[in-house]
């Protein structure tokens, strides 16, 4: 939607990384920053968002957060014409 990629473009022009589709290999906290292990490339960040949909689990796994429950919840995304 127009929101997301709003926000997106902003979060981009203020340094953020955005990668999608990407293949996270591990993520590993090293002293005062996370480095993450992509296919293709590594991030090092102070903060991650995880946005991994399913996949989030496996991710924070990696950070040895497993005493954390993992509940599914299925979104509805409607839109609409009017303002």
């Amino acid at each position: 939607t127009g929101a997301v990629k709003a926000i997106s473009r902003k979060f981009e022009e203020i340094g953020g990384i955005i990668s999608k589709k990407s293949t996270v290999k591990s993520v590993q906290k090293v002293q005062n920053h996370f480095v993450i292990e992509m296919q293709d490339f590594n991030i090092n960040s102070e903060i991650v968002i995880n946005c991994a949909g399913l996949e989030s689990t496996t991710i924070r796994k990696y950070l040895g957060l497993n005493d954390i429950e993992s509940v599914y919840v299925k979104g509805n995304y409607l839109s609409t014409s009017q303002k």
